[in-house]
């Protein structure tokens, strides 16, 4: 065996379990492997692994033994900035999930002859050039009303070719998402998500993701981790006006007077689909309030209902119903109704158990 084997195996047994949200412990119980031999294996500590180990490890990961033994995969063309916020090994493990995850889409694509490709032609820059504006000619172009909100920010990515993904696997608390443009076929957007994740920063982290797309194609360097802040703004102006055109919002802000300033903020805010501050930025852009309005927007919403706005709380915020649905999910079993993979083979790729998966494709009647 190599010398770089057991580095190689600690590496993957560690993504692995990560993967399934599995702790070293529970690894340990569902392989019938004691908990030293799983951290051992972890630590690059065992140059032979006995190869009944390495099986139960396998059937326990859903993996094949092999897979121990392969380099992870990885992107060459990503948009993943957050130098800042993540070590090597934690955004290693990221841009292989990633890239595991567009190459498994892909699959499915070609298996069910549904292959679907990045569609639509980026913007011609000048030095006049506003991505504010841009965003809601595009919008235009995309086929939807100005005056009507996003009912899915999924339908808007299904329209460019991009495939989307919301991954539990978040890296960290700054990181919300990343983009992928490998191929006209592999092209992406994945949208971190966690129970402090707001459905609100969900959808505009998405089109953000889109905005990186369209308006910044050479800067896809998956071996660049630093942040460029003229390209955020960019791409933070790009989701807002998307989501929230300006004659709309100037409109519906306008229909709301009259009434106190916290619940025009929250009948604009549900009715666009996007956060509280969203809609206090546009107030600013706008002129329509100061540089103070988020401190008056916490200050009145506090006196209002008696709750503050810590920890990045959300008032009135969208359910979970409100997010968009998961394609990537929906491909697998409609691969599985169509007999193109196998139910253990969708498991794997949804990083779940047979069991768990089967009641979703028992016939009805069945008991």
């Amino acid at each position: 065996m190599s010398e770089d084997y057991p580095k190689l195996l600690a590496s993957n047994l560690k993504r692995f379990r990560r993967e399934r949200g599995l702790a070293q412990s529970k690894l340990a119980e569902l392989a019938g492997v004691s908990l030293p031999c799983v951290k051992k294996l972890e630590g690059a500590k065992v140059a032979k692994p006995e190869a009944a180990t390495l099986a139960a490890l396998a059937g326990a990961l859903r993996v094949a033994v092999g897979d121990f033994f392969r380099a992870p995969k990885t992107l060459a063309s990503a948009r993943f900035r957050a130098n800042a916020s993540l070590r090597p090994a934690a955004r290693d493990y990221v841009v292989s999930s990633c890239a595991t995850w567009i190459e498994r889409y892909c699959f499915l694509e070609d298996a069910l002859e549904r292959r679907t490709e990045f569609c639509v032609e980026r913007p011609k820059r000048s030095a006049t050039f506003d991505p504010a504006e841009y965003a809601e000619t595009f919008r235009r172009e995309l086929g939807f009303d100005d005056a009507a909100p996003i009912a899915s920010v999924a339908d808007v990515l299904a329209k460019c070719g991009v495939k989307f993904w919301f991954s539990d696997k978040r890296p960290a608390p700054t990181v919300f998402g990343l983009a992928i443009s490998e191929s006209p076929q592999a092209t992406g957007v994945v949208v971190f998500n966690a129970p402090d994740v707001s459905v609100e920063r969900r959808v505009f982290s998405t089109i953000h993701e889109l905005g990186h797309l369209l308006l910044h194609e050479h800067s896809f360097d998956a071996n660049v981790v630093e942040e460029n802040a003229d390209e955020e703004r960019e791409a933070d102006a790009f989701a807002g006006r998307f989501l929230m055109p300006r004659r709309a919002f100037l409109s519906r802000w306008r229909e709301t007077a009259g009434l106190p300033f916290v619940d025009r903020v929250l009948i604009v805010k549900r009715l666009f689909r996007v956060s509280y501050r969203t809609v206090c930025r546009r107030l600013v852009e706008e002129g329509l309030e100061s540089t103070n309005v988020y401190r008056r927007f916490a200050w009145e919403y506090r006196n209002e209902t008696g709750k503050d706005l810590k920890n990045h709380r959300e008032p009135a915020p969208l359910s979970r119903f409100d997010a968009p649905p998961d394609g990537f999910r929906r491909l697998v079993f409609q691969a599985v109704r169509e007999e193109q993979i196998t139910l253990s083979k969708a498991a794997e790729f949804l990083g779940t158990t047979v069991p768990e998966l089967y009641e979703s494709f028992k016939p009805e009647g069945d008991a």
